[in-house]
Protein backbone atom coordinates (compact mmCIF):
# COMPACT_ATOMS: atom_id res chain seq x y z
CA UNK A 1 0.00 0.00 0.00
CA UNK A 2 3.12 2.87 1.07
CA UNK A 3 4.46 1.45 -2.77
CA UNK A 4 0.91 2.04 -4.37
CA UNK A 5 1.00 5.43 -2.21
CA UNK A 6 4.64 6.29 -3.29
CA UNK A 7 3.70 5.92 -7.16
CA UNK A 8 0.37 7.96 -7.01
CA UNK A 9 2.56 10.95 -5.41
CA UNK A 10 5.00 10.59 -7.93
CA UNK A 11 2.70 10.65 -10.47
CA UNK A 12 0.75 13.66 -8.80
CA UNK A 13 4.33 15.36 -8.61
CA UNK A 14 5.15 14.96 -12.28
CA UNK A 15 1.93 16.25 -13.43
CA UNK A 16 2.15 18.80 -11.46
CA UNK A 17 5.73 20.08 -12.90
CA UNK A 18 4.51 18.92 -16.19
CA UNK A 19 1.37 21.44 -16.21
CA UNK A 20 4.16 24.15 -14.46
CA UNK A 21 6.83 23.30 -17.63
CA UNK A 22 3.56 23.22 -20.49
CA UNK A 23 2.78 26.77 -18.46
CA UNK A 24 6.70 28.55 -18.73
CA UNK A 25 6.58 27.04 -22.12
CA UNK A 26 2.87 29.05 -22.84
CA UNK A 27 4.03 32.15 -21.10
CA UNK A 28 3.13 35.17 -23.64
CA UNK A 29 5.57 37.76 -23.60
CA UNK A 30 4.22 40.63 -25.55
CA UNK A 31 6.22 44.36 -25.14
CA UNK A 32 3.39 46.52 -22.62
CA UNK A 33 3.38 50.39 -22.56
CA UNK A 34 5.43 51.86 -19.62
CA UNK A 35 2.14 54.20 -19.25
CA UNK A 36 0.65 51.27 -17.74
CA UNK A 37 0.51 50.96 -13.77
CA UNK A 38 2.00 47.14 -12.18
CA UNK A 39 -1.60 46.83 -11.71
CA UNK A 40 -2.46 47.40 -14.78
CA UNK A 41 0.36 45.27 -16.42
CA UNK A 42 -0.93 42.39 -14.42
CA UNK A 43 -4.18 42.67 -15.28
CA UNK A 44 -3.66 42.57 -19.18
CA UNK A 45 -0.90 39.69 -18.65
CA UNK A 46 -3.50 37.74 -17.22
CA UNK A 47 -5.80 38.46 -19.81
CA UNK A 48 -3.24 37.66 -22.66
CA UNK A 49 -2.12 34.00 -20.50
CA UNK A 50 -5.88 32.84 -21.20
CA UNK A 51 -5.57 33.26 -24.64
CA UNK A 52 -1.39 32.42 -24.98
CA UNK A 53 -2.47 29.77 -27.52
CA UNK A 54 -3.35 32.28 -30.11
CA UNK A 55 0.46 33.59 -29.79
CA UNK A 56 2.48 31.70 -32.15
CA UNK A 57 5.21 31.49 -34.33
CA UNK A 58 3.09 28.84 -36.54
CA UNK A 59 0.60 30.11 -38.76
CA UNK A 60 -2.95 28.75 -38.41
CA UNK A 61 -5.74 28.42 -40.96
CA UNK A 62 -9.01 30.41 -40.93
CA UNK A 63 -12.76 28.64 -40.88
CA UNK A 64 -14.05 32.18 -41.99
CA UNK A 65 -13.06 32.47 -45.80
CA UNK A 66 -11.48 30.81 -48.57
CA UNK A 67 -9.04 32.03 -51.65
CA UNK A 68 -10.24 31.47 -55.31
CA UNK A 69 -8.36 31.81 -58.72
CA UNK A 70 -11.05 32.28 -61.29
CA UNK A 71 -9.09 32.12 -64.99
CA UNK A 72 -12.38 31.26 -66.92
CA UNK A 73 -11.72 28.96 -69.88
CA UNK A 74 -8.37 29.73 -70.31
CA UNK A 75 -5.27 26.75 -70.72
CA UNK A 76 -3.22 26.35 -67.77
CA UNK A 77 0.07 28.53 -68.14
CA UNK A 78 3.22 26.49 -67.86
CA UNK A 79 6.60 27.99 -67.43
CA UNK A 80 10.16 26.57 -67.36
CA UNK A 81 12.18 26.70 -63.82
CA UNK A 82 14.78 29.85 -63.25
CA UNK A 83 18.14 28.45 -63.34
CA UNK A 84 19.77 28.34 -59.73
CA UNK A 85 23.10 27.30 -58.23
CA UNK A 86 25.64 27.46 -55.56
CA UNK A 87 24.29 29.75 -52.21
CA UNK A 88 20.90 30.36 -53.98
CA UNK A 89 20.11 26.75 -54.78
CA UNK A 90 20.72 25.60 -50.78
CA UNK A 91 18.36 28.56 -50.06
CA UNK A 92 15.80 27.68 -52.20
CA UNK A 93 15.71 23.84 -50.67
CA UNK A 94 15.85 25.60 -46.96
CA UNK A 95 12.58 27.63 -48.19
CA UNK A 96 10.56 24.28 -49.70
CA UNK A 97 11.68 22.28 -46.54
CA UNK A 98 10.47 25.19 -44.07
CA UNK A 99 7.27 25.58 -46.12
CA UNK A 100 6.43 21.48 -46.48
CA UNK A 101 7.43 21.24 -42.60
CA UNK A 102 4.92 24.53 -42.29
CA UNK A 103 2.22 22.38 -44.03
CA UNK A 104 1.33 25.60 -46.98
CA UNK A 105 2.46 23.89 -49.77
CA UNK A 106 2.72 20.04 -51.04
CA UNK A 107 4.08 18.58 -54.09
CA UNK A 108 2.22 18.61 -56.95
CA UNK A 109 1.36 16.93 -60.74
CA UNK A 110 -0.82 20.44 -61.81
CA UNK A 111 -0.77 21.01 -65.17
CA UNK A 112 0.24 24.71 -64.20
CA UNK A 113 3.76 26.64 -63.27
CA UNK A 114 4.83 29.65 -62.45
CA UNK A 115 8.45 29.86 -61.75
CA UNK A 116 10.17 30.67 -57.96
CA UNK A 117 12.27 33.85 -57.73
CA UNK A 118 14.89 34.57 -54.60
CA UNK A 119 14.96 38.14 -53.64
CA UNK A 120 17.95 39.00 -51.90
CA UNK A 121 17.31 41.08 -48.54
CA UNK A 122 19.14 43.91 -46.72
CA UNK A 123 19.66 41.45 -43.53
CA UNK A 124 21.53 38.72 -46.60
CA UNK A 125 18.97 36.65 -46.31
CA UNK A 126 17.05 35.55 -49.49
CA UNK A 127 12.96 36.38 -49.81
CA UNK A 128 11.31 33.53 -51.45
CA UNK A 129 8.96 34.78 -54.52
CA UNK A 130 6.60 32.99 -57.03
CA UNK A 131 6.47 35.13 -60.18
CA UNK A 132 2.81 34.74 -60.66
CA UNK A 133 2.69 37.42 -63.64
CA UNK A 134 1.09 35.15 -66.06
CA UNK A 135 -1.13 33.46 -64.05
CA UNK A 136 -2.06 37.38 -62.77
CA UNK A 137 -2.84 38.87 -66.00
CA UNK A 138 -5.78 35.66 -66.65
CA UNK A 139 -7.46 35.93 -63.38
CA UNK A 140 -10.76 38.02 -62.56
CA UNK A 141 -10.02 41.04 -60.74
CA UNK A 142 -11.87 41.12 -57.15
CA UNK A 143 -13.40 44.37 -56.35
CA UNK A 144 -13.49 44.30 -52.78
CA UNK A 145 -12.86 47.77 -51.13
CA UNK A 146 -9.68 48.49 -49.41
CA UNK A 147 -10.33 50.65 -46.43
CA UNK A 148 -8.64 54.18 -46.44
CA UNK A 149 -5.88 54.72 -44.36
CA UNK A 150 -6.47 58.40 -43.35
CA UNK A 151 -10.18 57.25 -42.25
CA UNK A 152 -8.16 54.71 -39.82
CA UNK A 153 -5.93 56.54 -38.72
CA UNK A 154 -8.16 59.60 -38.16
CA UNK A 155 -10.20 57.23 -35.94
CA UNK A 156 -6.98 56.25 -34.15
CA UNK A 157 -5.85 59.80 -33.19
CA UNK A 158 -7.81 60.53 -30.15
CA UNK A 159 -7.56 57.32 -28.30
CA UNK A 160 -5.50 56.93 -25.00
CA UNK A 161 -5.18 53.74 -25.18
CA UNK A 162 -3.86 51.60 -28.54
CA UNK A 163 -3.08 48.00 -29.04
CA UNK A 164 -1.51 46.44 -32.48
CA UNK A 165 -1.94 43.09 -33.21
CA UNK A 166 -0.18 41.50 -36.54
CA UNK A 167 -0.90 37.82 -37.55
CA UNK A 168 2.09 35.37 -37.75
CA UNK A 169 2.80 34.88 -41.70
CA UNK A 170 -0.65 36.56 -42.07
CA UNK A 171 -1.30 35.02 -45.57
CA UNK A 172 -0.45 31.60 -44.77
CA UNK A 173 -3.49 31.43 -42.31
CA UNK A 174 -5.76 31.15 -45.37
CA UNK A 175 -7.14 28.04 -47.44
CA UNK A 176 -6.73 27.97 -51.02
CA UNK A 177 -10.24 25.79 -52.69
CA UNK A 178 -8.62 22.95 -54.72
CA UNK A 179 -8.40 24.89 -57.96
CA UNK A 180 -6.47 27.41 -56.28
CA UNK A 181 -3.90 25.58 -54.99
CA UNK A 182 -4.17 23.56 -59.04
CA UNK A 183 -3.67 27.24 -60.20
CA UNK A 184 -0.53 28.01 -57.52
CA UNK A 185 1.54 25.58 -58.50
CA UNK A 186 5.37 26.53 -58.50
CA UNK A 187 8.14 24.94 -60.84
CA UNK A 188 11.42 25.01 -59.46
CA UNK A 189 14.61 22.44 -59.68
CA UNK A 190 13.59 20.09 -56.54
CA UNK A 191 10.33 19.64 -58.61
CA UNK A 192 7.02 20.94 -58.44
CA UNK A 193 4.79 22.19 -55.62
CA UNK A 194 1.68 23.70 -54.80
CA UNK A 195 0.55 26.13 -52.13
CA UNK A 196 -2.41 25.11 -49.87
CA UNK A 197 -2.81 28.48 -48.50
CA UNK A 198 -2.53 31.75 -49.77
CA UNK A 199 0.67 32.83 -50.93
CA UNK A 200 2.10 36.73 -51.75
CA UNK A 201 2.16 37.51 -55.11
CA UNK A 202 -1.53 36.29 -56.25
CA UNK A 203 -4.02 38.94 -57.76
CA UNK A 204 -6.73 39.65 -55.50
CA UNK A 205 -4.43 38.67 -52.25
CA UNK A 206 -5.16 41.54 -50.50
CA UNK A 207 -8.96 41.95 -51.41
CA UNK A 208 -9.40 38.44 -49.83
CA UNK A 209 -7.31 39.49 -46.57
CA UNK A 210 -9.03 42.04 -46.16
CA UNK A 211 -12.59 40.82 -46.43
CA UNK A 212 -11.71 38.56 -43.81
CA UNK A 213 -10.60 40.89 -40.89
CA UNK A 214 -13.25 43.38 -42.08
CA UNK A 215 -15.42 39.42 -41.25
CA UNK A 216 -13.21 39.22 -38.30
CA UNK A 217 -14.07 42.21 -36.99
CA UNK A 218 -17.63 43.27 -37.95
CA UNK A 219 -19.70 45.24 -35.52
CA UNK A 220 -16.21 45.79 -33.95
CA UNK A 221 -15.92 48.93 -35.87
CA UNK A 222 -16.13 51.64 -32.98
CA UNK A 223 -13.28 50.50 -31.26
CA UNK A 224 -11.35 47.82 -33.44
CA UNK A 225 -9.69 48.77 -37.36
CA UNK A 226 -7.35 46.45 -39.68
CA UNK A 227 -5.73 47.80 -42.90
CA UNK A 228 -4.86 43.95 -44.42
CA UNK A 229 -3.21 42.06 -41.80
CA UNK A 230 -2.39 44.97 -39.19
CA UNK A 231 -5.01 45.14 -36.77
CA UNK A 232 -5.51 47.89 -34.32
CA UNK A 233 -7.28 48.32 -30.85
CA UNK A 234 -8.29 51.68 -29.72
CA UNK A 235 -10.08 53.18 -26.80
CA UNK A 236 -10.60 55.60 -24.22
CA UNK A 237 -10.40 54.16 -20.66
CA UNK A 238 -8.28 51.23 -19.26
CA UNK A 239 -11.46 49.41 -18.64
CA UNK A 240 -12.46 49.57 -22.54
CA UNK A 241 -9.03 48.67 -23.64
CA UNK A 242 -9.22 45.40 -21.57
CA UNK A 243 -12.87 44.83 -22.60
CA UNK A 244 -12.22 45.09 -26.42
CA UNK A 245 -8.68 43.17 -26.65
CA UNK A 246 -10.71 40.05 -25.30
CA UNK A 247 -13.08 40.71 -27.65
CA UNK A 248 -10.68 40.93 -30.35
CA UNK A 249 -8.99 37.89 -29.21
CA UNK A 250 -12.41 36.08 -29.05
CA UNK A 251 -12.56 36.20 -32.71
CA UNK A 252 -9.37 35.24 -33.69
CA UNK A 253 -9.41 32.41 -31.59
CA UNK A 254 -12.88 31.39 -33.34
CA UNK A 255 -11.47 32.20 -36.79
CA UNK A 256 -8.45 29.56 -36.19
CA UNK A 257 -6.23 33.11 -35.93
CA UNK A 258 -2.55 33.11 -34.94
CA UNK A 259 -0.69 36.30 -33.88
CA UNK A 260 2.67 37.16 -33.17
CA UNK A 261 3.81 37.86 -29.85
CA UNK A 262 6.47 40.17 -30.44
CA UNK A 263 4.86 42.02 -32.99
CA UNK A 264 2.00 42.96 -30.75
CA UNK A 265 2.18 46.29 -28.56
CA UNK A 266 -0.32 46.81 -25.54
CA UNK A 267 -2.32 49.36 -23.75
CA UNK A 268 0.20 52.12 -25.90
CA UNK A 269 -0.77 55.97 -25.94
CA UNK A 270 1.40 55.74 -29.56
CA UNK A 271 1.54 53.75 -31.85
CA UNK A 272 3.45 53.14 -35.53
CA UNK A 273 0.14 52.90 -37.87
CA UNK A 274 0.58 52.78 -41.81
CA UNK A 275 3.70 55.13 -41.63
CA UNK A 276 2.17 57.10 -38.64
CA UNK A 277 2.99 57.88 -35.15
CA UNK A 278 -0.57 57.99 -33.88
CA UNK A 279 -2.25 57.99 -30.60
CA UNK A 280 -3.31 60.56 -27.66
CA UNK A 281 -4.67 63.44 -29.72
CA UNK A 282 -1.10 63.23 -32.29
CA UNK A 283 -0.81 62.53 -35.59
CA UNK A 284 2.49 62.49 -37.43
CA UNK A 285 4.67 60.55 -40.37
CA UNK A 286 7.26 58.09 -38.82
CA UNK A 287 10.50 59.99 -38.65
CA UNK A 288 12.20 57.62 -40.59
CA UNK A 289 10.21 58.23 -43.47
CA UNK A 290 10.27 61.52 -43.54
CA UNK A 291 14.20 61.19 -43.57
CA UNK A 292 13.97 59.17 -46.40
CA UNK A 293 11.76 61.36 -48.18
CA UNK A 294 14.21 64.51 -47.32
CA UNK A 295 17.55 62.11 -48.44
CA UNK A 296 15.47 61.59 -51.60
CA UNK A 297 18.20 61.70 -54.44
CA UNK A 298 16.90 64.08 -56.94
CA UNK A 299 14.61 62.07 -59.89
CA UNK A 300 16.52 61.87 -62.57
CA UNK A 301 14.03 59.67 -65.10
CA UNK A 302 10.13 59.81 -65.25
CA UNK A 303 10.30 56.58 -63.19
CA UNK A 304 12.17 57.89 -60.18
CA UNK A 305 9.76 61.29 -60.84
CA UNK A 306 6.92 58.67 -60.40
CA UNK A 307 8.13 56.89 -56.84
CA UNK A 308 9.11 60.18 -55.23
CA UNK A 309 5.08 61.57 -55.96
CA UNK A 310 3.60 58.49 -54.52
CA UNK A 311 6.07 58.63 -51.55
CA UNK A 312 5.96 61.90 -50.99
CA UNK A 313 2.12 61.97 -51.53
CA UNK A 314 1.01 59.32 -49.71
CA UNK A 315 1.74 61.98 -46.73
CA UNK A 316 0.75 65.08 -48.72
CA UNK A 317 -1.48 66.17 -45.46
CA UNK A 318 1.37 67.13 -43.47
CA UNK A 319 3.04 69.43 -46.08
Amino acid sequence: ASIALLWASSALLWASVSALISSVRHTVTVPLSDQLTPAQQAEIRGVLHLYRQLFSNQPGRTNLTIHRVQTGAHQPIRCSPFRVTGKTARDLEREVKDMLALGVIQPSSSPWASPVVLVPKRDGLIRFCVDYRKLNTITVSDAYPMPRPDELLDKLGGARYLTTMDFTKGYWQVPLDADARLKSAFITPLGLYEFLTLPFGLKGAPATFQRLVDQLLKGMESFAVAYIDDICVFSQTWEDQVSQVKQVLDRLREAGLTIKAEKCKVGMAEVSYLGHRVGSGRLKPEPAKVEVIRDWPAPQTKKQVQAFIGMAGYYRRFV
